[in-house]
């Protein structure tokens, strides 16, 4: 009867432990890395909702004085960069995307703002990853990123790179 038992405690000890050494060996994979940072970032193109960043730039929290934190969502939109990224802090998009469960939280340290259309100024956090992809231009880019919460400005708006 106990060899049975220690049998299976054994296969199960096993198992935990290649399963953690599998992990953490992945883990090591910036390309997984990536894919895993929002949860969404490997979504193909047609899996991301095109907005108007003139309209989507309008959401405010359903409750004044709130912030609405959501499971980040995949947009694609369109806007001219304005200004370069710049470092700042990100705290609360830190703790926004912990919130939610994302697991690795990505590395996002910068801010850039884009201009829509219609002339409306809109700031975006870059992820560290895709800042070397946007510098100041006449032309407006095809962007693409997360929707991560809705404050008093407005969406908070997570930009991963260029469609």
């Amino acid at each position: 009867m106990r060899k049975p038992i220690l049998v299976i405690v054994a296969l199960v000890a096993f198992g935990v432990a290649g399963y953690t050494f599998y992990t953490s060996w992945r883990l090591q994979d910036p390309e997984y890395q990536r894919q895993r940072t929002l949860g969404m970032l490997d979504a193909p193109l047609k899996g991301r909702q095109q907005v108007d960043l003139d309209v989507f730039a309008s959401l405010r929290p359903a409750k004044e004085g709130t912030r609405d934190i959501l499971v980040p969502a995949p947009i694609e939109f369109e806007a001219r960069v304005l200004a370069a990224p710049e470092p700042i802090k990100t705290d609360y998009l830190s703790t926004a995307l912990s919130m939610v469960g994302v697991s690795p939280i990505p590395q996002v340290g910068h801010r850039m703002f884009v201009e829509t259309d219609e002339g409306l100024v809109v700031p975006v956090y870059v992820w560290q990853g895709a800042v070397d992809a946007f510098a100041p231009g006449e032309r407006p880019l095809r962007m693409v990123g997360h929707h991560v919460y809705t404050y008093r400005k407005g969406p908070a708006i997570v930009v991963d790179g260029r469609a």
